[in-house]
């Protein structure tokens, strides 16, 4: 069985915690950009998908690496 890239997983392979990598993939603007770039990048490579219980809508929608966070201010 194969199993599917978790928060829990990304945060990990990148040695942050799942919060941070929560808030990262929704592009939170208290999250660095380097850092929403990371998790986004690892999110892709390890093959990371919304949970199935979300709305098809944000299901269906792919991730994006390339989305910029906002910069804290």
């Amino acid at each position: 069985m194969i199993m599917r890239a978790s928060q829990t997983a990304i945060a990990e392979v990148l040695n942050l915690s799942v919060a941070t990598v929560s808030r990262s993939l929704r592009n939170h603007p208290a999250v660095a950009a380097e850092t929403c770039a990371r998790a986004a990048g690892a999110a892709v490579r390890l093959g990371y998908r919304i949970a199935d219980n979300k709305p098809a809508a944000a299901r269906d929608r792919p991730l994006r690496a390339s989305l910029p966070c906002s910069p804290v201010k």
